[in-house]
């Protein structure tokens, strides 16, 4: 295969995963190396970027390869996929969202503990709308769910990865409880 037809396999791939792909998997699939796999990447993402007559952009989110919609066409797709009605995100929609995303793998109650208020109304909203999800059972009295902030929720916010944020240290559920304690940590 020559490179037209790598890269035409890369984005068939891409497009039929519609979750996205690992490098590993594409590595894999396509049985090539991970340099030139890794230059295919660059060169659809380039592709893309480039070409103002396509809706489409490469992403990567953690550790996924993705085919998205252009940011530009966020509000013509919000009219396809609009349902009945979806109102804005609250403020304490965002302030659980941060909880969850500083402290991920995170419980119910470690995020109230974090807020400081009940946050069950809220989670409950967040998980309806696809932005955080049940990532496993803490290993612990009564086995609480613990939740993480999805693809989803890191794609509409412009994240690629968790690595990328600065620390809130006040958002931090570790920085609580050692508050708490009334270990305030050394200066």
């Amino acid at each position: 295969m020559n490179d037209q037809e790598h890269l035409a396999s890369l984005e068939a791939l891409l497009f039929a995963s519609g979750d996205g792909m690992t490098l590993a998997g594409l590595m894999e699939i396509l049985e090539l190396g991970e340099d030139q796999l890794k230059a295919l990447l660059e060169a659809l993402a380039a592709k893309y970027q480039e070409d103002a007559s396509s809706a489409l952009s490469l992403r990567h989110v953690e550790n996924k390869y993705l085919l998205t919609v252009k940011t530009e066409f966020k509000d013509l797709l919000a009219r396809l996929y609009r349902p009945g009605y979806m109102p804005p995100l609250s403020p304490a929609s965002y302030e659980t969202l941060a909880c969850v995303l500083y402290n991920q793998p995170v419980t119910r109650a470690q995020v109230e503990a974090v807020r400081g208020v009940n946050s069950d109304g809220v989670m409950a909203r967040l998980l309806e709308r696809g932005f955080i999800e049940e990532c496993g059972i803490l290993e612990q009295v009564g086995r609480p769910s613990l939740f993480r902030v999805t693809d989803k929720f890191m794609l509409e916010m412009g994240l690629s990865s968790v690595e990328d944020l600065k620390p809130m240290e006040l958002l931090m559920y570790d920085n609580l409880r050692r508050l708490e304690s009334g270990d305030e940590g050394e200066d």
